[in-house]
């Protein structure tokens, strides 16, 4: 049966008992149930101290009152806790639909929240919240410095002259850009834009590009120049060790370039359309069409009267090399058409062999066919040129002469330095013919007497 409170109790039952007396007598009594206790109308069951928020349902078995439920065992004891169906974050359930807030936390000011919201009892730096009690967290997208700020974060770096100014966002310092639309890489601004040899490298400064120097021009502003590690010849330094030639000029190599001369044949090209004649050359001008524009031009000719057989030159010569055009600012080199190499008083000499050298032809096919050279007795240097109408000059000089005590009035012809040989030679024609005239004259004087009588007196 159930009692007042709603508690459930085990029913009566009846029992007898006796009495040992003179007389016999019986009778009947209602009592509780074993595990029970109380009045007949009343049995309680009996259990062994339950704990709060619960009652003893039945004999040593205790149960959660209503609005609590069975949370577990501590300290072998049942444990019953309140049972709420909409405590928000933060609280805990004291009675039965009934929550109060953690320790550290206050009721949310939000319209309509269950929840609770830590108290931080110093004001969180900006970008951070009262994450726990007395703790300050920082917001998403920002991470905690050591000085106690919340600062944002960025997936990728900004670089030396940027910072992140938001989530995900980055900025320039100040002085500095984005030098490109959509460029995540911060450059200095200079408010005057520099040269095209500089570059930006701090706000408001320039420096100049590797490979270039700051010079002083004659104007008496400053500007950056290329460098170059060999001075140019005849060109200027127009990029980083390169050079460009000036107008009238042809490269020869990286640094150097010489003067274009049109149709400069017998002479050295010294500056552009300026031909200078060899020693024994006459100049001549001339006009022709160069680019459909009459350009006047000056070509070298040999001079008929200082031209002597080849032979003067050759006859001692040991090694004979080609003398290259002389140019401006162009270094003086010795080159050679043919490989043959002597050794002469130990000195070995790039040279050129003669074809009909010594009247033997020779037996190397780059010889040098002799037969369209001369002997240039100012300069002694053999000319040689083709066969076409407007041959090609080109100059060839005894470098080694064959020692020879006793010369010949026609071997030592060939000796530059002793003129007076030729003097000598002179002499000897002279006598020579001297020496004719006489027996010529004789013999007309002879004849002469013995056709005509003699002329009485």
């Amino acid at each position: 049966m159930v009692n007042k409170d709603g508690r459930l109790v085990t029913e009566w039952r009846l029992e007898g008992d006796w009495q040992n007396k003179t007389v016999l007598q019986w009778g009947f009594r209602d009592i509780c149930c074993e595990g029970y206790m109380g009045s007949i109308d009343n049995c309680q069951p009996q259990c062994d101290n339950c704990p709060a928020n619960s009652y003893c349902a039945a004999p040593d078995r205790c149960e959660c009152n209503s609005g609590y439920e069975y949370i577990g065992v501590r300290i072998d004891s049942v444990v019953c806790a309140a049972s709420c169906q909409s405590c928000g974050r933060n609280t805990h359930c004291v009675e039965p639909e009934r929550c109060l807030c953690d320790e550290g936390y206050v009721r949310s000011s939000a319209e309509n929240s269950a929840d609770c919201e830590p108290v931080c009892v110093q004001a969180c730096p900006e970008f951070s919240h009262c994450g726990r009690p007395n703790t300050c967290v920082c917001n998403a997208g920002y991470t905690a410095h050591e000085n106690g700020t919340c600062g944002p974060m960025c997936s990728s770096d900004c670089g030396p002259h940027g910072y992140c100014r938001a989530p995900g966002k980055c900025g320039c310092l100040f002085g500095y850009h984005y030098e490109t639309p959509g460029s995540s890489q911060c450059v200095a601004k200079c408010d005057e834009k520099c040269e095209r040899n500089a570059n930006c490298v701090e706000p408001n400064r320039c420096e100049c590009k590797a490979g270039y120097n700051l010079t002083e021009q004659a104007s008496g502003g400053l500007s950056c120049e290329p460098i170059c590690g060999t001075t140019c010849i005849n060109a200027r330094c127009s990029a980083p060790e390169t050079c460009t030639c000036h107008k009238g000029y042809k490269r020869v190599n990286k640094y150097h370039c010489i003067p274009i001369c049109h149709h400069c044949n017998g002479g050295d090209c010294v500056a552009p359309d300026n031909c200078t004649c060899w020693e024994g050359f006459l100049p001549k001008f001339e006009t022709k069409k160069i680019k459909r524009k009459d350009v006047i031009i000056q070509t070298c000719h040999p001079d008929k009267n200082v031209l002597i057989p080849p032979w003067n030159c050759i006859t001692r010569c040991l090694c004979l090399q080609k003398l290259e055009p002389e140019r401006e600012g162009e270094p003086k080199t010795e080159n050679t058409t043919h490989s043959k190499l002597q050794s002469v008083s130990n000195n070995t000499a790039r040279c050129v062999d003669a074809c009909d050298k010594g009247l033997k032809k020779s037996k190397d096919p780059a010889c040098l066919n002799t037969k369209l050279c001369e002997c240039n007795q100012l300069s002694w240097n053999l000319i040689c040129h083709g066969k076409s109408k407007s041959p090609r000059y080109t100059r060839f000089s005894c470098s080694v002469l064959a020692p020879s005590p006793d010369l010949s009035p026609k071997t030592r012809s060939l000796k530059k330095d002793t003129p007076v040989q030729w003097e000598d030679y002179a002499r000897g024609v002279l006598l020579a013919m001297f020496i004719t005239l006489v027996f010529i004259g004789s013999g007309i004087f002879f004849a002469s007497r013995r056709h005509f009588p003699p002329v009485e007196r």
